[in-house]
C-alpha cells in the first residue's frame, strides 16, 4: 500500500518556541545515562492548548542529573511539580515520586541560546508560587 503525503511548504525543522512562560502537562519521565555516563532523569512536558496556537501540543524536555552535587535541581523539580518540600527530607523513591506526578499541570519557562548559529530552546520548570508573575 502506498502512503502519500503532501510535503509542499513543510519545513525541515521546528521554529524555536518564543521566550515566555507557558502552561504544560507533565507526561513522561525516563531514567537513563547522560553522554558522559552519569545517571539522569529526563522529564517530558506537552504544552497545553492554552499555551497558544504556535506552542500547543509541542514538547519540552528538562534533564536533571542524579549526581549528588546536582540533586538540588531534582528536588526543585519535584517541589515545582507539587510535592510538599517537607516530604523530600531523607530518602526519596524518585521513580514513585515522578510517577505520582504524571499528568499534573506545570508551567514551563522558555528561553533560548545560540548554538552553531541557530537558536535552541532552554526549558525550566517554574514554581507554582511564581505562576502569576
Amino acid at each position: 500500500m502506498a502512503v502519500v503525503v503532501q510535503l509542499q511548504g513543510v519545513k525541515t525543522s521546528l521554529e524555536p518556541v518564543k521566550d515566555g512562560t507557558y502552561p504544560a502537562t507533565f507526561t513522561k519521565r525516563e531514567f537513563k545515562m547522560s553522554k558522559t555516563n552519569n545517571p539522569k532523569v529526563d522529564l517530558e512536558f506537552v504544552f497545553s492548548p492554552d499555551a497558544g496556537d504556535d506552542v500547543a501540543g509541542r514538547k519540552a524536555f528538562v534533564a536533571c542529573s542524579l549526581q549528588p552535587q546536582a540533586l538540588f535541581k531534582v528536588k526543585k523539580a519535584l517541589i515545582d511539580l507539587g510535592l510538599d518540600p517537607d516530604e523530600l527530607e531523607g530518602p526519596v523513591d524518585l521513580d514513585a515520586a515522578f510517577e505520582a506526578l504524571l499528568g499534573c499541570d506545570a508551567m514551563i519557562r522558555v528561553s533560548h541560546h545560540i548554538y552553531e548559529g541557530a537558536a535552541h530552546n532552554d526549558f525550566t520548570i517554574v514554581s507554582p508560587d511564581s505562576w502569576n508573575g
